[in-house]
Formats: structure tokens, sequence, C-alpha cells
């Protein structure tokens, strides 16, 4: 029997590094305004809210869940009356450039408020066994299994304030950063950057100043 394309190809271990957005509910919140609401929020250790250890899906495993670098995408700020959302006046904003600006800041009698963060996790699983790294992130990105279990379930307390909830809000990761093993170690010279549609990501170089261009012969 003839063996297919797929099957002559020789397939190796990979780590799978996976950004995937969140929504951290941050809750307990006193301010004096939305601006300060939402800024308290963005000084919120929301690390404490995920998991830090490995967790078994049964073919590998993921090793960690960390926040991802870069900060918070968006903030909604919902001001809290008698325990209820005054939803009249909730509002949604960016952070760049000079997003948190927006929010009404002058200072008015303290309040209550929820402040919802939406920001990115990275997700690191290892051992994926692949015949490239697009198929080792397709297998995270189309996996049966739920992201949502790497989520500490219950509440988190930091800095004060609590951590009702978290959440996806993306069915799967946006980026992918995937690293051949060998030996049971990264080959990082050999990475690969793929986005959400498991397409390699190709960072532009400029070229080198005239005078340190490589001489020719």
């Amino acid at each position: 029997m003839k063996r297919s394309e797929t099957e002559q190809q020789a397939t190796r271990l990979y780590t799978v590094h996976a950004d995937i957005e969140v929504r951290a509910k941050v809750v307990g919140i006193e301010a004096t305004s939305m601006l300060e609401a939402a800024q308290t929020a963005d000084e919120v250790d929301l690390g404490g809210a995920l998991f830090g250890s490995e967790f078994d899906f049964g073919d590998f495993k993921a090793l960690e869940v960390s926040w991802a670098c870069g900060g918070a995408n968006a903030f909604t700020v919902d001001p809290v009356v008698d325990g209820a959302v005054d939803y009249a006046r909730t509002r949604t904003v960016t952070p760049e450039p000079n997003g948190l600006l927006d929010l009404p800041g002058a200072q008015g009698p303290m309040e209550a408020y929820a402040v919802h963060v939406f920001t990115d996790v990275r997700v690191t699983f290892s051992s994926i066994e692949a015949s490239s790294p697009e198929e080792a992130a397709r297998k995270i990105g189309e996996g049966d299994f739920d992201l949502h279990e790497l989520l500490r379930r219950g509440q988190s307390r930091s800095g004060g304030v609590e951590i009702a909830e978290v959440e996806y809000t993306e069915s799967a990761p946006s980026w992918y950063l995937v690293d051949p093993l060998v030996n049971g170690k990264s080959d990082y010279e050999n990475s690969v950057e793929l986005d959400g549609g498991y397409q390699r990501i190709v960072r532009a170089h400029e070229p080198l100043p005239e005078a340190l261009e490589p001489l020719t012969p």
C-alpha cells in the first residue's frame, strides 16, 4: 500500500504558545470617578486569577497560563448602585492612544464600580507531535478540548479588590509561537510565528545602511 504524503512526512515535537483574549471582571472597586476605577483595575495583579501549573489534556499538557505582554486591550466600567449595575452610565474605552482619558475623570462622591478588563493570556502547550509548526498550532486551535478549563474557578483577591470571574472572549487563539523541540529543549533559532489562520508571520527587516552593506568581491 502506498503511503500518503502526510504519512511520509516526519513528525517531531513542538512547544506551542497561544495568545487568546479574555475578560476579567474586577469588582469591589471604590473610586471617585470612572477614570480612577479603570486605573485601579489596570494595576491589579490579574495573574492571581489563573492557573500557574500544569494542566493535563491527555495527549499533551498545558504547561502554564500567563498574562501576555502588552497590557489591557479595553476596559468596560460599570457603576454599581445598591448592588445593581447602572447600565445607562456604562462606558467602554481602549487604553491607547490616551483612551482612558475619555472616561469621566472629575472627582465626585465615592462610588462602587465593576471593571471588565479585556486582555490577552498566553497558554503554553508542550510535546505537540506534528509534521510542521502549522500542524502543531492547528492541533491547539482546533482541538476538541475546552480552553476554559484552564481558567481558575471561583474567586481571587488581589490588591484589596476581587477578581470575580475570568472567561475567554474569543473561541480560538489569535497568535501562535511554535518552538521545535530538540532533545527536550526549545530550538528558539527555528521558532515560527503564526497568525490566527495558521499563516506564517514574516517580520520585515530594515535594510542595512549603505556604509554597512556587505561588500561583494
